[in-house]
């Protein structure tokens, strides 16, 4: 690690020590943490913005960290987003559910009440229960941060150093309870604005392009919510041109994206090194559930579009997903049947032993599938689901429309437009590039899988439960430069 990173991080450790007033730091070894009680800690780890196909199995590889921890791992090769950006996705996280029930898709939406958050569950169970994130939509503008005894935004994203304060109560004392820690990082969202992509060593020409792609895929996220809201008050301006011009302009340039990208993606993998080196030193690691997770993925031209929320295709909704299990049980297996992030906390559920009312979650208990030794089969579910309410391109609104639902069975991917009653058809295993479009070659396959979507939609619109709150108006200065950093507003 480069010194800068190195003095980086000890300067933003002992700078929310002291800001928060929350947790203060002890270094005597009395006061390293000392649990070691009959449920694991349950550590998760958000990468946002993380495409599964930028994760690299090869130890020698671009994530070199990840392909070792794999070996001793649950890796889901076949694991879904239950949505295509970063909001709604947490909410599904969080909730277990779909985001036609739980109904954040905006930061105008709240959790309903009544819906228990993984956070919730937990601290029934006496879990001491902290987050960290980097990205202002994990907190509590939409109620994401609901249950957490402790939650904080970070301005930078978290390796070891900054959650070791984590593994202790406020005072620095030992805490003997099991701990939910949840570390939301950013490295591959906006990667342009990640150190490994202003290193001086990079060229003048990596330099420019750099600086090329940070103003030009800014402006393409204004035309975006431009479009829409222009669209909401039907106006007969429209950004379309606009947007095509860049989107072929960023396309020409794909490969070196990609390379800034990668090298973002890498940034992630030396944190999330860190953070179980830290673990390990601590002495919390063999008794931990360790999850790796993405909220979603990002589109780099693959379907004419950039960035995300456009589309439930692969790029955008592919995500790693692995975890280690306490002890490194079921180490080296790889489950191949397609999975989601609504998964989650059921797994999480599964493994602590806490239960779960039958038919309330939509999500698979993976635990139990390992447990049992059976493969989950090909079994047609819903894996993700699309509600826009913030951007427009006008072509794709008119193809895709602004509610989706993606089903999987097997190598079979459908996605299923709600207001158009459109089906598209993939073969996932000998077209993971989703170009070819076989709803039409396959008429029956296509409609079996768009009558699951048309059920599962009515099936949980009928348990949706809207509830509005502030927005951004309720944030703090320090929130909403956040969320203008990633670009979520600003610019207009």
């Amino acid at each position: 690690m480069s010194p800068f990173l190195e003095c980086r991080r000890l300067w933003l450790s002992l700078a929310l020590l002291i800001c928060s007033g929350a947790f203060t730091s002890c270094s005597s070894e009395n006061n390293e943490p000392t649990y070691a009680g009959p449920l694991p800690d349950v550590v998760i780890v958000m990468v946002d913005t993380l495409r599964a196909d930028f994760v690299d199995w090869d130890p020698s590889g671009g994530t070199p960290f990840l392909a070792e921890l794999a070996k001793e791992s649950v890796v889901f090769e076949d694991a879904s987003s239950a949505a295509p950006w970063t909001l709604p996705a947490i909410a599904s996280l969080v909730t277990g559910r779909h985001v036609v029930e739980h109904g954040v898709v905006q930061e105008t939406r709240r959790l309903p009440g009544k819906m228990k958050t993984l956070a919730e569950r937990l601290g029934e169970r006496g879990y001491a229960t902290r987050a960290f994130y980097r990205n202002a939509f994990a907190g509590p503008m939409c109620d994401l941060d609901r249950g957490y005894e402790f939650s904080a935004r970070s301005p930078f994203d978290s390796g070891g150093a900054e959650i070791l304060p984590m593994l202790k109560q406020p005072d620095g004392s030992p805490d003997e309870r099991p701990l939910l820690l949840y570390v939301h990082n950013a490295e591959p969202h906006d990667p342009q604005d990640k150190p490994s992509n202003k290193s001086m060593f990079l060229s003048d020409e990596e330099h420019e392009f750099v600086k090329w792609y940070g103003k030009t895929v800014s402006d393409y996220r204004v035309l975006t919510r431009r479009n829409y809201q222009h669209s909401k008050r039907k106006s007969e301006i429209d950004f379309d041109a606009e947007q095509a011009r860049l989107v072929a302009e960023l396309g020409e340039r794909q490969e070196e994206a990609h390379r800034i990208y990668a090298r973002a993606v890498k940034e992630s993998d030396e944190r999330i090194e860190s953070i179980v080196e830290e673990l390990r030193t601590r002495g919390r690691w063999e008794q931990t559930l360790f999850i790796v997770v993405a909220d979603h993925g990002e589109e780099m031209g693959e379907h004419d579009g950039w960035l995300h929320d456009q589309s439930l295709y692969q790029e955008l909704v592919h995500i790693p997903f692995m975890v280690r299990f306490p002890g490194g049980e079921y180490a080296g297996t790889r489950i191949d049947d397609p999975a989601s992030l609504v998964d989650l906390l059921p797994t999480v559920l599964g493994v602590v032993g806490a239960d779960v009312r039958e038919g309330e979650l939509e999500g698979r208990d993976w635990s139990s599938v390992l447990a049992g030794g059976i493969a989950a089969g090909d079994e047609a579910r819903v894996v993700s689901m699309r509600i826009n309410e913030r951007k427009r391109f006008g072509p794709w609104q008119r193809e895709r429309g602004d509610r989706n639902v993606a089903v999987r069975a097997g190598k079979w991917k459908a996605i299923w437009s709600v207001g158009l009653d459109r089906v598209e058809l993939y073969d996932t295993e000998n077209d993971p590039g989703e170009q070819n479009d076989l709803s039409t070659s396959q008429p029956e396959r296509s409609e079996e899988l768009a009558e699951v979507a048309r059920a599962a939609w009515e099936r949980m619109k009928s348990r949706s439960q809207i509830v509005e709150g502030e927005g951004f108006e309720g944030l703090d200065e320090g929130a909403l430069e956040n969320l203008e950093d990633l670009g979520y507003i600003g610019g207009e």
